[in-house]
């Protein structure tokens, strides 16, 4: 019996490990475009960071956003509940994240009446920098009032100390993060 235990436990460390090298996306499946976590063409200084784009979360109103363009860090699960609450998607599905592994990042808009929708548009490494490159696309007027916001994980791998924000190529906003990589 404990033979069969130990090969069983074996058996299922082979499996996770040769997963995880396997190097297959899983953004068919999740719908996200990814970018490889390196890119050989790229310069040192630029290196693409994988993201997943987080779905099924929306900007509480009792948030206060101090300013035009923010930039949100999430740190745990309890600021996570306090900033974002759950709503359900088409396939009422929520991401769930992992705050021992995954930093994630909201980006959040003042109140408009304008439907605009956020799309990242690429993701990467600069120094010290996790630079984010944000596109909006603005629509028709609206009989109601929405809180624009997109939100994504990254590794904690990924040794950054700052998120340098770019709306439309303009740099909008810095912040310094306060997650711990590992």
């Amino acid at each position: 019996m404990k033979t069969v235990k130990i090969l069983s436990a074996l058996l299922l460390s082979v499996v996770m490990i040769t997963s995880c090298n396997s190097g297959k996306k899983q953004s068919e499946e999740s719908g996200v475009e990814s970018t490889p976590a390196v890119s050989e063409t790229a310069a040192p200084e630029d290196i693409p960071v994988e993201i997943k784009q987080l779905s099924g979360y929306f900007l509480k109103n009792s948030y206060e956003l101090p300013k035009e363009v923010n930039v949100i860090e999430v740190v745990d699960n309890d600021q996570m509940k306090l900033v974002f609450g759950v709503g359900k998607t088409m396939n009422n599905k929520v991401d769930a994240v992992d705050f021992n592994t995954s930093a994630v990042i909201g980006v959040a808009l003042q109140p408009t009446d304008i439907k605009t929708d956020m799309k990242i548009e690429k993701v990467e490494k600069s120094g010290d920098a996790l630079n984010v490159y944000v596109l909006l696309v603005k629509g028709e007027k609206q009989s109601f009032t929405t809180k624009p916001v997109i939100l994504f994980s990254f590794s904690k791998l990924v040794d950054v100390k700052e998120v340098k924000l770019f709306i439309d190529g303009e740099n909008k906003d810095v912040l310094p993060l306060k997650f711990k990589n590992i």
